[in-house]
């Protein structure tokens, strides 16, 4: 089992190089238990504190020896129970669905460029509820047969993905800061670029963000490389809020909301 760790350790710690810039400083521990990689530096995304827990090899493990190719990868209610229905705990079927998501779905660069999604329709006779319901639904199921989409894909397939799972989770809408440029402070404190999730474990929220932790993209958004990183995985509120705004703030998570112009100034390093 620490074999196992010590090669995750290895591979974080070659993911973290690629990125470190000078005055980065990376320190590595492993345990029995956990791989832990800290990093004195914040303002870029890739280069954060991750932990690999080992309770999560074994779900791990689990998920990369299941054939979901086929049909019965394409179904999201039928790819849900195949992820999940093993396992007794929320925690462990989070992440069974987190993982399988970060190494079969990929960044749509093309859709990202053409700005182009499911068209969205409301009949005459449709509420307008339904019609948006039916819309995500759309998504998901699409983003799941082409394996690939944008970070609004990602989150709604994850959530339908623990609906059927019957573990809470909703899709969070707000601004994402990503390192590459400076945040304006003039954003207003409904201002959106990205998408990513809430879910609740034994009644408490957790943080995650599936596109992120799938892997990077080239500066001008061309190339997708797909590399796991453990920090977008049930990322503590305090953590999260340094690079992830919600629109709603309560979806924060934090005691006392932090408003748009100190999320920019975070987030610019200020």
């Amino acid at each position: 089992m620490k074999t196992h760790l010590q090669f995750h350790a290895l591979a974080i710690l070659i993911s973290i190089a690629s990125y470190s810039q000078e005055d980065t400083l990376i320190v590595l521990s492993v345990n029995s238990d956990t791989v832990r990689v800290h990093v004195e530096q914040y303002h870029n995304p890739m280069l954060r504190t991750g932990t690999y827990e080992k309770s999560s090899l074994s779900v791990d493990n689990f998920v990369l020896d299941l054939n979901t190719d086929g049909q019965k990868g394409k179904d999201i209610e039928t790819l849900s129970h195949l992820l999940t229905d093993s396992f007794d705990t929320d925690t462990q079927k989070v992440r069974a669905i987190f993982y399988w998501m970060t190494q079969n779905i990929a960044y749509d660069t093309k859709q990202f460029h053409d700005h182009k999604t499911e068209k969205f329709h409301c009949g005459r006779k449709e509420k307008y509820s339904h019609a948006v319901e039916r819309w995500e639904w759309e998504r998901a199921r699409n983003t799941l047969i082409k394996r690939k989409g944008i970070c609004s894909d990602y989150a709604l397939l994850f959530k339908y993905l623990c609906d059927f799972a019957n573990v809470e989770s909703i899709v969070v809408e707000g601004y994402a800061a990503n390192g590459s440029k400076r945040i304006s402070t003039s954003l207003g404190e409904k201002a959106s670029n990205h998408a990513w999730n809430a879910v609740w474990i034994d009644n408490k929220p957790y943080l995650l963000d599936v596109t992120w932790a799938s892997g990077y993209c080239d500066k001008g958004v061309k190339i997708f490389t797909r590399q796991l990183n453990e920090y977008y995985y049930l990322t503590p509120p305090e953590d999260m809020i340094l690079d992830h705004h919600p629109k709603n703030a309560k979806w924060q998570f934090l005691a006392f909301p932090v408003g748009m112009k100190r999320f920019a100034a975070i987030a610019n390093g200020q």
